[in-house]
């Protein structure tokens, strides 16, 4: 097949899920979700586990930032590139406030500020895959549209639990369409020929690496290092 209908069919695949998401009812939060199994203080601080170990998101995120800022020439082969990675990096460096908090004192209305920044780096993330992979273009264009669908499906989510029907599905979907997507870009797409930030390997243990994690949360996120820029892989 050529690159085109591999987009097509990319496409079709990402109209399909979405519209099979909504043939759902309703997902509300859990309330046993803000139950940690570590609930030890120390210091002061409630749950000091849990709040500590967003520490990393701050220290990566921060690296990140400074990585995509002072990049060496020829690490950003395609114009506008650097700009989703900074997105990339400010959501985790964000995720380490907004996580931090959530579990200082968990509850729903905290739980927006540790699920906000989240959107920003996975959203950020699959613009990258999408400039690299798809259209350069495209991608750059879809970074806002992406921001804006990621945060709208966190207060959406908010506001549902407030009228006291909660709808995880339009999040549920910005975390687990592009855990979708992105494989299938690197398997449809033609070989890329300029050298990219991603890697077929680096994506096929990390994306399906969200899933485990996202069982484990709210424990110890964990980090994943690569080359001169760090990616985390958010609870």
């Amino acid at each position: 097949m050529t690159k085109k209908t591999n987009v097509i069919l990319i496409i079709i695949i990402a109209l399909v899920v979405t519209a099979l998401t909504f043939t759902f009812p309703p997902i509300s939060q859990d309330p046993a979700y803000h139950n940690f199994a570590d609930k030890r203080g120390w210091l002061g601080i409630p749950n000091f586990g849990d709040v500590m170990s967003n520490l990393p998101f701050l220290f990566f995120g921060f690296m990140g930032l400074g990585a995509a800022n002072l990049a060496r020439p020829g690490m950003f082969t395609m114009t506008g590139e650097r700009i989703p990675w900074k997105v990339f990096f400010l959501g985790t460096f964000l995720v380490g406030f907004g996580s931090g908090y959530y579990h200082w004192e968990p509850n729903n209305h905290t739980l927006v500020w540790d699920r906000l920044p989240m959107t920003i780096a996975f959203m950020s993330f699959f613009s990258v895959v999408v400039m690299e992979r798809l259209n350069e273009k495209s991608g750059l264009v879809l970074l806002p549209i992406l921001l804006i669908a990621g945060a709208a499906s966190v207060f959406y989510w908010d506001h549902t639990e407030l009228l006291g029907n909660g709808d995880l599905r339009p999040y549920a979907l910005v975390q687990f369409l592009p855990m979708l997507l992105i494989p299938l870009m690197f398997w449809y797409t033609a070989t890329p020929t300029i050298q990219h930030l991603t890697s077929e390997t680096e994506c096929s243990f990390s994306i399906p690496g969200l899933q485990p994690a996202k069982g484990l949360h709210p424990t110890i996120p964990s980090v994943y290092l690569r080359w001169e820029i760090v990616s985390p892989l958010t609870s």
